[in-house]
């Protein structure tokens, strides 16, 4: 039981800091950059850009070996020039990592910025990789975060896939939560003749291992310490367990309850073309969290489901399995 609970919480409160190099973001038919942005508590957070690397993309051809060659149209053998798909031209994917990782995981989704034209932000979370902080930030200044983040965004594509993994997902959706509001209160004070209309820059939602609330997270837990089938564990016990887990993240989040982060009720009012990745033996948020969210949630919805852990990285076919989705319902 002490197992699952100071599990529950490291990964919560104060995950591992993991640390990267330059070098570990290299890859093949992409530039990248690296830079901080500050944030409005006068923080940096480092974030990581990459870009299609088109003068010099490279390919192999039947004999195995390498070559650069240029992007633009080719001649084909009848004369006829191939097309290069622009139709999502000036979009970003902006990549929010999981709990205990950092942005360097960001990598799995390039094939997909690859098949949609499109280039890739990513960020390390406040207290992760080489951003400040240290540990758990409470939601509201994560969201001013994402915020800052998006702004830079929004300088480099017109159209912005909001990509979540794991424990970032309650912030995209807590984000979207109050950009919808904010899109609403605005434009609702405009005159009816007024041509300025405040527009989500987010188009389209990717969810990887949502979870439905941190309450049934540590319920979730708790059944665990059950199925182990130890001598009988009062009840008391656990009412105790849950009093010290509140505790422990209001002193170290400034207040924040842990148990009023429930994205399971917000995601009804989210009404973005989405795709929820749901890995079906996920040893850290159940199953049933993401097929919930999927349920309750108020726009299209693309689900795929497939083989995998919490942490396991993200086969290739799953990611770009959501391609298809995206060309169609992306605004």
């Amino acid at each position: 039981m002490t197992r699952s609970y100071t599990g529950l919480c490291d990964r919560l409160y104060k995950p591992p800091r993991m640390t990267w190099d330059e070098v570990d973001l290299e890859s093949a038919d992409f530039t990248h950059e690296c830079f901080k942005l500050r944030t409005s508590k006068g923080e940096q957070l480092s974030c990581a850009y990459f870009e299609i690397d088109h003068e010099t993309m490279i390919f192999k051809d039947s004999g195995g070996d390498t070559a650069n060659v240029d992007n633009e149209a080719e001649d084909k053998e009848d004369g006829s020039e191939e097309e290069i798909d622009t139709s999502l031209e000036d979009t970003l994917i902006l990549y929010m990592h999981t709990n205990c990782t950092n942005l360097t995981t960001a990598k799995e989704v390039l094939p997909v910025c690859k098949a949609l034209n499109a280039s890739l932000l990513a960020y390390d979370l406040r207290g992760h990789g080489k951003s400040d902080g240290e540990g758990l930030a409470n939601i509201e200044t994560n969201i001013l975060d994402l915020e800052r983040v998006v702004d830079w965004s929004r300088s480099k594509a017109k159209k912005i896939i909001l990509w979540s993994r794991g424990l970032s997902t309650c912030i995209a959706v807590a984000f979207l939560t109050k950009m919808n509001m904010k899109e609403h209160n605005i434009n609702k004070n405009l005159p009816a003749n007024s041509f300025v209309r405040f527009e989500n820059p987010i188009k389209y939602l990717v969810l990887d291992t949502p979870w439905g609330s941190v309450e049934a997270l540590l319920k979730d837990s708790i059944n665990r310490v059950h199925a182990m089938e130890f001598e009988y564990i009062p009840k008391n016990l656990f009412d105790l367990v849950a009093r010290f887990f509140r505790r422990s993240i209001r002193s170290r989040s400034k207040g924040m309850d842990p148990f009023d982060i429930k994205p399971i009720d917000e995601v009804p009012s989210i009404t973005l073309p989405a795709s929820f990745l749901l890995p079906t033996i996920d040893d850290y948020i159940p199953f049933y969290h993401g097929t919930n969210m999927a349920s309750a949630y108020g726009g299209v919805v693309f689900a795929r489901i497939f083989e995998g852990a919490h942490f396991d990285k993200r086969d290739k076919d799953t990611l770009v399995g959501c391609v298809k989705h995206i060309h169609s319902h992306i605004l």
